[in-house]
């Protein structure tokens, strides 16, 4: 693997920080811990990379969805996780869209699934790392890219948006959501989400209209083969005309 592991934790409750210490006191991995969420970010500032963050829900200032979204903007290859005993169904999703947050794990935890978790999680972190090879060529493509009629995104096999050209900015201006590591499923319009799933399946290409902004949008969904050897979406989008 060769790099460093660090894993923050963020919990007002210092018993609980003190439990995931002992927790991964056999594991080699470096602990680190903050209060609250602004230390966190501090923390993440200081200490990058920290390949995975846990955090709870529920703290005072800053709450865990607040601090996570953050740290998805920031730093959007750091593996987010919730630890919380908030059982709040709407909570949990918008926690899991907003912060877009990978796995969200109850209190008190069962040891075995939080180990799983940070096992798969490590694994995730890796394979983004790998996936980032392409996006780094789509950035070098930009200006070509900006200069299609079209607008451009790039979504990898997990779904997470990673690549958005001028043009896809552009479109999605008011809604404000479309950053690299959102997620597909919560950025863009619910009609488009088969599309892209399907073309990350290998499929023949795909090809609609949605409603955004009040302007038809067609679009196409093609597959993207990821240097993971998993496959992604590339997805074009171009508006057709207002609708009155």
């Amino acid at each position: 693997m060769g790099e460093h592991i660090r894993i923050l934790c963020v919990d007002d409750e210092q018993n609980v920080l003190k439990s995931l210490e002992r927790f991964f006191i056999d594991d080699n991995y470096e602990i680190l811990c903050a209060a609250s969420g602004e230390e966190g970010l501090e923390i993440m500032q200081k200490a990058a990379p920290v390949q995975i963050v846990i955090s709870d829900y529920r703290m005072p200032g800053m709450n865990g969805v607040e601090f996570l979204k953050e740290v998805c903007s920031r730093w959007p290859d750091t593996v987010r996780l919730v630890l919380s005993g908030y059982a709040d169904t709407s909570a949990v999703v918008s926690a899991i869209n907003e912060g877009q947050i990978y796995k969200f794990i109850p209190k008190p935890w069962d040891e075995n699934e939080l180990r799983v978790a940070i096992s798969n999680s490590i694994d995730r972190y890796f394979l983004y790392k790998k996936n980032l090879q392409l996006i780094g060529e789509l950035k070098r493509l930009k200006d070509m890219l900006d200069g299609l009629p079209a607008a451009v995104l790039c979504i990898d096999p997990d779904g997470l948006i990673v690549f958005i050209s001028q043009k896809g900015n552009d479109l999605f201006q008011k809604e404000g959501r479309l950053i690299p590591g959102t997620s597909s499923r919560y950025a863009l319009p619910a009609e488009i989400q088969p599309a892209i799933d399907e073309a990350a399946k290998d499929k023949p290409d795909i090809s609609g209209a949605v409603l955004i902004n009040n302007r038809r949008v067609g679009f196409k969904a093609s597959s993207l083969l990821f240097p993971d050897e998993r496959r992604g979406t590339i997805l074009l989008l171009e508006r057709e005309g207002r609708v009155a």
